[in-house]
């Protein structure tokens, strides 16, 4: 998800575009088990998965100008397109990080 709001409103939001590098960062330091063999090719799949479901459209009668980012960005969260994208690229992708390390962060 940090990649999606970064997407949506990194360029607006220095801030906002720093902590979700930071995040994705966080990710990949602590989930050894991705695939970075293929680098390229993990980013530009999830690249234009992001961009499909940034470009998804929903009326709103409350905020009829409104993107609805952040809820694109949930609903791609919880999709089977990230989940089989995530299971093609992550060894153990029905593993938490919490799972993983759960001791952390008190005992690092």
């Amino acid at each position: 998800m940090t990649l999606c709001f970064q997407k949506a409103f990194g360029s607006r939001d220095p801030i906002l575009n720093e902590d979700a590098k930071a995040t994705m960062g966080f990710f990949l330091e602590l989930w050894m088990d991705y695939n970075f063999g293929q680098p390229n090719k993990i980013q530009g799949k999830l690249d234009k998965l992001i961009e499909n479901y940034l470009k998804q459209t929903y009326r709103l009668q409350m905020h009829p100008k409104s993107k609805l980012y952040i809820f694109n960005c949930m609903d791609l969260y919880h999709s089977y397109d990230l989940d089989r994208l995530t299971k093609e690229f992550v060894a153990h992708s029905n593993q938490t990080c919490k799972q993983d390390h759960p001791k952390y962060p008190h005992e690092w």
